[in-house]
């Protein structure tokens, strides 16, 4: 059973709209939660937008990611810019996704019903993706010791290069400090090395 949190800013609409889908077609082979940064209420049109495709969130409330804790989890998606805010021990998960998805917030029901459907189909990738292992460890084929330790170590070493890539995209858009840019990908390289084949 493989555990899944979703995380926006407000935890209102889009990590609502993701934990419903996640319930309903994961059924019991997922544990799922939803939490956002400033958590305020569940919007009423993504209760609305849902209650169409036949799932209720009427009775989901918004929750601070600090009341959950990263051990917790496997997986967590983050369904906008808000990742990198995250604290680090989030961003260490293996299994940290940014999916970034419009805000709906503000905007007319259209796009609540956009938003909705492109949610949907990442969640079902996500359930449907080799029973989520893909997302939670680097699996390398046994091709013999060496060549298994070096698809392995590859293997970390490129998802561990993609983290930095996306920590390097806030800093130029000027929406993460540098200092704070530096302290977590040196967090994410102790990682790193404890992990490392």
């Amino acid at each position: 059973m493989k555990r899944i949190i979703f995380v926006c800013t407000k935890n209102s609409c889009r990590s609502q709209m993701a934990e419903g889908f996640a319930r309903a077609m994961g059924g019991d082979q997922v544990i799922v939660a939803s939490a956002g940064l400033d958590p305020t209420h569940v919007h009423p049109m993504a209760i609305q937008v849902m209650a169409e495709v036949g799932i209720d969130i009427s009775q989901h409330t918004s929750k601070s990611i600090q009341a959950f804790n990263p051990q917790d989890f496997d997986i967590v998606i983050s369904l906008c810019d808000c990742g990198v805010f995250l604290p680090t021990e989030w961003l260490l998960l293996e299994g940290f996704q940014d999916w970034q998805i419009d805000d709906p917030d503000g905007q007319p029901i259209e796009v609540f019903r956009r938003v909705r459907d492109e949610i949907k189909d990442k969640v079902a990738q996500l359930i449907s993706a080799t029973k989520l292992d893909q997302f939670i460890a680097v699996r390398a084929p046994y091709h013999g010791e060496k060549d298994s330790f070096s698809l392995a170590f590859n293997a970390k070493l490129q998802d561990f290069s993609t983290r930095v890539s996306y920590i390097a995209g806030f800093v130029s858009s000027g929406k993460l400090p540098a200092k704070d840019a530096f302290q977590t990908i040196h967090s994410l390289w102790e990682s790193f090395e404890k992990c490392s084949p």
